[in-house]
């Protein structure tokens, strides 16, 4: 009975950040997988997961709200990416999320371009990405 209820609903898990512990083993093996890749296109599908898993750690966003990301107007923030007195980066999100109800707008979500108590890099895969 107990499956059936979660099929249709009826038993909810709050969708869980992963540990850190395996957001810094996702980060080790994609840095290796970047350095060994062959081909722009193994590059661009490093990148993007990079961004999909340490970006969204990083930011908080789950699941289909990384997918609200929006790569053109988060390259303007990069700008700045080497600049100490700069110490963020803006993931730019357009559309509906938790805290935003406003249909069709745009905001800016800042985000440490590196994190020092962990050392995750997210304005590094990004900008891996955009440069594919």
């Amino acid at each position: 009975m107990k499956g059936l209820e979660r099929r249709h609903g009826q038993v909810v898990k709050q969708d869980w950040a992963p540990p850190i512990s395996v957001v810094h083993a996702a980060d080790s093996v994609l840095e290796v997988r970047w350095k060994e890749a062959t081909s722009q296109l193994i590059r661009k599908k490093c990148a993007e997961m990079g961004v999909w898993i340490i970006g969204g750690f990083c930011s908080g966003l789950r699941g289909e709200e990384m997918v609200l990301v929006e790569l053109a107007g988060t390259r303007n923030s990069l700008q700045f990416l080497n600049e100490i007195s700069q110490p963020h980066l803006g993931f730019v999100i357009t559309g509906r999320t938790k805290n935003n109800r406003a249909s069709g707008a745009k905001f800016e979500l800042p985000i440490a371009r590196v994190t020092r108590g962990t050392g995750l890099q997210p304005g590094k895969w990004i900008k891996r990405l955009l440069d594919c």
